[in-house]
């Protein structure tokens, strides 16, 4: 188990750093290749869109080759993402590279969920995803900080193109290492069933809880650099912002994991959908350097702290369900379809109502999540 656990959580680091890195090259993109705000949404769109093909699909991979197998696979083709991003010379060069990378970053939460809702004790699920979690934003943190000052040096082609490096390197270190997250062969077929999970109410509406959170939470990252230029913040001094909201990532993760295993857990979702909405307000009306970065901190921690919790309401939703990768890659397909969304729902926002908009805009999206918890805490109370 501890073997498997650390296997997970290395590659969990790498997969969200180069993921959030990769958005974080946006702004100097566009600027470049003059892109609108539009269309950088549907960048942003593109990493999102492909979670929803290959949510069910990976789950299958998975159980053929192996869990750490698929996981590496994925980590390859991030690798091509960034080698992409790093030649494209327009638009839908880009798109087509944010496409690869897309593939990569879609494929690893499904399986990840479900090999850790397999080998983690019920009353600790909270702790290990919580813990799980914020070990990615250790990658984000340091990987999005570098690479804004690698951008000023040597400008974004030759960073992605660093960047795109190292997933190959660790690809032919990690390879022929043993597996030890792979799926029962005879699971493969079984995972394609399970249509009972329709009248599972509570796994239902923490689903619909999860896709109207990506709503409010999943594109916040990708234009928060763009309020802090239009705030006078510096390109250079992009990455102490952005690593400020990451790590409150890592805060509302761990903290709020850990409370969903002592706390009831809708609750838990919706005050943290509340306190976000509040933030998401106040962070675009200020115009304060030092307010920006405790509100990034605290958005940071609410956005991402949700996380953890909606992922605790469906594993234990799914308590006496054998066949996890099917459960959790349809709720990657439902919560992939309010991440593709909201890139393109904000930009539109953001380009003919101002870069304000996109923030009041999440916020209504947020206070909106709170409704199926409330549901869901009615329908256990009449259980």
């Amino acid at each position: 188990m501890k073997r498997s656990l650390l296997d997970l959580n290395v590659l969990h680091i790498l997969n969200d750093g180069f993921k959030a890195s990769l958005v974080l090259l946006l702004p100097f993109i566009a600027k470049d290749l003059a892109l609108s705000l539009t269309q950088v949404g549907g960048l942003g769109g593109a990493v999102s869109v492909i979670q929803i093909i290959l949510a069910l699909p990976a789950a299958l991979i998975a159980a053929r080759l192996g869990g750490m197998k698929t996981l590496l696979i994925a980590m390859f083709l991030y690798g091509l993402g960034y080698l992409g991003t790093s030649l494209a010379p327009a638009f839908p060069f880009l798109a087509i590279a944010f496409l690869l990378a897309g593939t990569g970053f879609g494929a690893f939460h499904p399986i990840a969920f479900a090999l850790l809702a397999r080998i983690v004790k019920k009353e600790r699920v909270g702790r290990t995803l919580g813990n799980f979690t914020a070990l990615g934003d250790m990658g984000i943190v340091a990987m999005s900080s570098i690479l804004t000052l690698l951008v000023v040096r040597i400008g974004w082609r030759p960073t992605a193109f660093l960047y795109a490096l190292l997933p190959f390197i660790l690809l032919l270190i990690l390879w022929r290492r043993k597996d030890n997250l792979i799926v029962q062969k005879k699971e493969a077929k079984k995972i394609a069933s399970g249509m009972h999970l329709r009248h599972n109410y509570e796994y239902i509406l923490s689903i619909a809880a999860s896709a109207i959170d990506s709503l409010a939470s999943a594109s916040i990252y990708l234009f928060m650099p763009f309020l802090f230029l239009a705030r006078g913040v510096t390109p250079a001094f992009l990455g102490v912002f952005t690593a400020s909201y990451f790590a409150g990532n890592m805060l509302g993760k761990t903290s709020l994991g850990r409370l969903s295993d002592v706390v009831e857990k809708a609750h838990v979702f919706i005050a943290a959908e509340v306190v976000m909405a509040v933030f998401l307000v106040l962070i675009a009306m200020t115009h304060s350097f030092v307010l920006m970065i405790i509100f990034s901190i605290i958005l940071g921690a609410m956005t991402k702290g949700t996380g953890p919790v909606v992922t605790t309401m469906v594993t234990n939703s799914l308590e006496k369900y054998p066949h996890l990768e099917k459960a959790f890659g349809i709720g990657s397909v439902i919560s992939g379809a309010g991440s593709t969304l909201a890139p393109l729902i904000l930009g539109y926002a953001a380009d003919r109502y101002g870069i304000e908009s996109a923030f009041f805009v999440s916020a209504c999206f947020a206070l909106l999540a709170t409704i199926p918890a409330i549901v869901l805490l009615i329908h256990k109370r009449r259980k």
